[in-house]
């Protein structure tokens, strides 16, 4: 449950973050990169925050396995862009955590222990 935890808190400050960004550039940011789902990034720390009890794990280690990367490529892409922005170094500092911990398959759901 703990690797659960910490997967879960990293999404959460990553759509945190988003949503500072969003919020910091009058929505016009994001919205230059259209490959990216950002509404759906930022209501995963959402379900996340409001409905913990509810987190599947199966749906968490599909977002570190297939959405975090083009997340991270879009940003790293990006930089000159994004590194004005105050929250950004936090948001990548948590991406860099989810690929550690997907790299790692922590996240897998069969090695977050749920039952416990």
């Amino acid at each position: 449950m703990e690797k659960l935890d910490d997967v879960c808190m990293q999404l959460v400050a990553i759509g945190e973050g988003l949503k500072n960004v969003d919020s910091m550039t009058d929505k016009k940011l994001l919205v230059q990169y259209p490959q990216i789902e950002w509404k759906k990034v930022k209501g995963m720390r959402d379900i996340i925050s409001h409905h913990y009890f509810d987190v599947d794990a199966e749906a968490i280690f599909d977002v570190c396995t297939n959405h975090i990367p083009p997340l991270a490529d879009t940003l790293t892409l990006s930089s000159e862009t994004f590194l004005k922005i105050d929250s950004y170094t936090a948001m990548t500092k948590s991406i860099s955590m989810c690929f550690g911990i997907q790299s790692n398959m922590i996240c897998h759901p069969s090695l977050l222990n749920l039952k416990t």
